[in-house]
């Protein structure tokens, strides 16, 4: 990649924008429809990195593939251990709330939300709601999914600001 792409990346308007310009210069393992990717600078390996359709990843999410303890060992004894590298595979309909950590070699099924601040470093492979450290399955997908049909049916004839008013006034 080179330096005016990282440039244009950063730069871009929104995540819609930045998922896809991941798309069309096809920079990840693969990147489904729908891709809205808030971070502002592209994975390091990119590559190990898999978004299915419908992906949302908020801001500050840091994709973990790989790591450099080998410089460590090989000071201990001398060419004993090499680079270590691991893929990140993220299903259809997610959402990774900010500041989250996606540790190597994990998979997220489908209809998953982590909340934000978690630390994903095992596999997520049911349908839910997951946070903390360590991360724990604290909802179902589809209670939330409800709850946030039933807002948006009282909320949609709002503006934005009569939201927030109504929000301080409670």
């Amino acid at each position: 990649m080179i330096m005016i792409d990282k440039i244009n990346f950063f730069f871009s308007r929104n995540g819609f924008t930045r998922g896809k310009i991941l798309k069309k210069k096809k920079y990840l393992k693969f990147c489904g429809d729908n891709v809205f990717f808030q971070p502002r600078k592209i994975p390091s390996d990119a590559k190990l990195v898999s978004l299915g359709n419908n992906v949302v990843i908020a801001s500050q999410v840091v994709f973990i593939n790989h790591d450099v303890m080998h410089h460590v060992f090989n000071n201990i004894e001398k060419h004993s251990t090499s680079y270590h590298m691991g893929k990140i595979e993220i299903g259809d309909n997610v959402f990774i709330g900010a500041n989250t950590i996606l540790f190597p070699n994990i998979k997220i099924s489908d209809n998953v939300i982590i909340a934000a601040g978690s630390h994903v470093y095992k596999d997520i492979n049911q349908s839910g709601v997951y946070a903390g450290i360590p991360l724990k399955k604290i909802k179902e997908f589809e209670k939330v999914f409800e709850v946030r049909k039933k807002e948006h049916s009282m909320n949609k004839d709002l503006s934005r600001e009569e939201i927030i008013k109504q929000i301080w006034k409670s």
